[in-house]
């Protein structure tokens, strides 16, 4: 299934860190996202994550069809 930009508006912030649409991820202590901008059917956020005792700064890139289809998704990470 496509992850779709509809289902940031229908849900909390909190609810797609916890439960992204692409996805469970394992071993997570904390996680903060923070929308950096949105232009047409593009998406800029940056989030920061511990897991498994490992500090991760990184920036999400997610484009968007017509539809609210995702269509690219392109992420960039390093550790803290």
């Amino acid at each position: 299934d496509a992850f779709e930009l509809k289902h940031i508006a229908e849900n909390s912030i909190d609810a797609i860190v916890t439960d992204p649409p692409w996805g469970l991820w394992e071993n997570i202590q904390n996680i903060e996202l923070k929308v950096l901008a949105i232009d047409k059917f593009t998406l800029i956020a940056q989030w920061i994550l511990k897991q498994n005792d490992k500090d991760y700064d990184g920036i999400y890139e997610i484009k968007f069809n017509d539809n609210l289809e995702c269509v690219y998704f392109k992420s960039w990470e390093m550790t803290k």
